[in-house]
């Protein structure tokens, strides 16, 4: 649980304020800048993209690309992608880690 908080931070620092800012922009709403799921569901579609592009063949040894392709798609229930958020978020952070070597 605690690598799954310390990605949370790095995707928080990294992102919060901007995605933040603009779903509160696009629906009119107040979202909590902690709320894990709703910015998980807000930012799936760029983790995504930021996963893919990483190619190190340790880090695809370590994580089931396809499941974590899956779980961050367009098509995955919110509910589902919910209860993987710790996971999700662990492994979004190796792939932070992965880029910046």
């Amino acid at each position: 649980m605690e690598a799954a908080d310390a990605g949370l931070n790095l995707l928080v620092g990294a992102w919060r304020k901007k995605i933040v800012t603009r779903l509160v922009r696009r629906r009119g709403a107040e979202i909590a800048a902690y709320d894990q799921h709703v910015l998980l569901d807000a930012i799936a579609p760029k983790l995504r993209t930021f996963c893919r592009d990483q190619e190190s063949a340790t880090l695809w040894q370590l994580i089931d690309r396809s499941k974590l392709d899956r779980l961050l798609g367009p098509d995955v229930p919110a509910q589902e992608r919910r209860l993987y958020a710790s996971a999700i978020y662990g492994a979004v952070t190796l792939c932070y880690y992965a880029s910046m070597s």
